[in-house]
């Protein structure tokens, strides 16, 4: 004759709650004893299991006096999933609001990336401009004392180079400007962000 197989824990779990639900009874813990082997819950566990569906929140539990009452309707676990659902909502929510915030921010950056290139171009043209300026100035010191029309002509030079460096100065104003106005950076952000793609923080025109 086979040995009859006892009942999982997740089972007589099940059983007892089934109880309770079945029932619609508040129970004393004699009563919980005494009625809990009826669901196939050897008695010796019924406590035991009893105690584990309070502590999950599956079963109510109140003392008046010396006695312990214990109940659970069907209502009640349906209000746990709901609880549940409800939490596990809000979850997502916060980790779609966070997960969007993330995206827009790698926008930003991507788009930032995509503006470098004519940054680049003008930050090496700037840098290109003053250093022939530098170089023009230089030259019309030399020259002041002997030939005046060289010094007109590097002179006239001098003031193209300056002019076509203040617009450039202008573009890359424009470009932290764009980047404050349309990305919605802050203006130290957006002097952050240019500064780490080597744009000084303070820019300069040329007199």
């Amino acid at each position: 004759m086979s040995k009859r197989k006892g009942m999982s824990a997740e089972d007589k779990r099940t059983a007892l709650l089934g109880m309770y639900h079945a029932s619609k009874t508040v129970y004393t813990l004699q009563e919980v004893e005494k009625e809990g082997p009826k669901t196939g819950v050897v008695r010796s566990a019924v406590l035991d299991v009893n105690q584990q569906l309070v502590d999950d929140g599956l079963v109510e539990t109140d003392k008046i006096g010396s006695t312990g009452y214990y109940w659970s309707f069907p209502s009640k676990r349906v209000q746990n999933v709901s609880l549940q659902s409800s939490s596990l909502e809000e979850e997502i929510k916060s980790e779609t609001a966070e997960l969007a915030e993330t995206h827009k921010k790698i926008k930003v950056v991507r788009e930032s990336r995509v503006v470098s290139a004519s940054r680049d171009a003008q930050l090496k043209q700037l840098l290109s401009l003053k250093q022939e300026i530098a170089a023009l100035e230089g030259q019309v010191e030399v020259l002041k004392e002997n030939d005046p029309e060289e010094v007109a002509r590097q002179t006239a030079m001098v003031d193209m180079c300056k002019s076509a460096a203040n617009r450039w100065t202008d573009n890359v104003l424009e470009l932290r400007s764009w980047l404050v106005k349309k990305k919605g950076m802050s203006s130290k952000e957006a002097v952050n962000t240019l500064k780490q793609m080597g744009v000084p923080e303070n820019l300069e025109y040329l007199d």
